[in-house]
């Protein structure tokens, strides 16, 4: 009797023992298949930021592009406004002669 107790002991014992190791085994299975989501939402994470890199570096060439355009214009005006003047001051010379 007490080897037969034994016996359905051990039987429960690799039961449980194999459930756990199933338990495991899915275990591992999901914590590897989230590890390789991470991996691939990392790898697509750090291309776009790559991408964003290169999206700025390219607006801040636009920006200084403007500025300068921006200065060449004021330049421009202020040339123009000296002009003008000295156009307005011809004026004045020759009706006054």
């Amino acid at each position: 009797m007490v080897i037969s107790e034994m016996l359905i002991k051990q039987d429960e014992t690799t039961g449980q023992i194999k459930e756990t190791n199933n338990i495991l085994r899915d275990f591992m299975g999901m914590s590897i298949k989230q590890w390789e989501q991470q991996q691939t939402f990392n790898e697509i994470f750090a291309t776009e930021l790559k991408e964003i890199k290169g999206d700025v570096s390219t607006i801040k060439k636009d920006v200084s592009a403007l500025v300068q355009l921006e200065s060449r214009i004021k330049a421009m005006e202020e040339r123009e406004a000296k002009l003008e003047s000295r156009v307005a001051n011809i004026e004045r010379l020759l009706k006054a002669s």
